[in-house]
């Protein structure tokens, strides 16, 4: 009688498709953990960008909040393969297109997890890596780490800018009689100055420089465009 072979064509069918299974789950897990984002890097001057992480720290894409943004984005190509280097390619391009100047020398770094440690690392070593660029002694950076809050995320796409900036004019406008509604339009090296006018102290965020007072807007017309609103006390 002939013998049976020991693997039987059922046997390897069984076999492949297991194979198949566990492949497309396995990419499935994949794709899942690259393409999901868990952290979130907001770079704002006046131009304002969003930048989305996954676990590894890998830039999934860039967003831009605003028209100024919008327009970089359109124009030019930012790396993705590491959060700094596109960290550093969008403050180039600020500074290219003169939105980052001696004039308006302020930088708006937040970075959003539920992770505290991440957030905080993170936010670190995108400071540094920042501040490392030439000539980045002329900047003024100012850094915050955040948990996700979807009350700011609101008010973020209301107003067309970043989580970042929502939280940090939030904090300002808790603390003064200027409106949230006015402060919100205003750049962030014109906010820096109202922070610094007024000996605000904001938890949780930190500034590495002096925002320059020769912006193109003025102090006398940054007073004159949140005092038209203030709040009633």
């Amino acid at each position: 009688a002939p013998v049976k072979p020991f693997i039987t064509r059922k046997m390897l069918a069984r076999v492949a498709c297991f194979v198949a299974i566990f492949t497309v789950v396995l990419t499935a897990v994949v794709l899942m953990l690259t393409k999901t984002p868990v952290s979130y890097v907001c770079i704002d001057v006046n131009p304002s960008f969003t930048v989305s992480i996954n676990r590894f720290d890998k830039v999934i894409c860039v967003n831009g909040n605003n028209k100024e943004a919008q327009e970089i984005l359109a124009e030019n190509t930012i790396s993705k393969s590491d959060i700094n280097k596109t960290a550093e390619d969008i403050i180039s391009l600020v500074k290219e297109k003169e939105y980052l100047t001696e004039k308006d020398n302020s930088i708006l770094l937040s970075v959003i997890s539920d992770d505290r440690e991440k957030r905080d690392t993170l936010c670190d070593n995108l400071s540094n890596s920042i501040l490392s660029q030439k000539d980045s002694e002329k900047y003024n950076l100012i850094s915050q780490a955040l948990r996700t809050d979807e009350s700011l995320e609101r008010k973020a796409k209301k107003y067309d800018t970043s989580v970042g900036k929502v939280n940090f004019v939030n904090q300002i406008a808790s603390k003064t009689k200027y409106s949230f509604d006015n402060l919100i339009s205003l750049k962030i090296n014109d906010l820096a100055n109202i922070v610094s006018e007024n000996g605000i102290n904001l938890g949780g965020i930190k500034a590495n420089g002096k925002p320059s007072e020769n912006s193109l807007i003025g102090k006398d017309k940054a007073k004159t465009i949140v005092f038209s609103d203030l709040k009633m006390s």
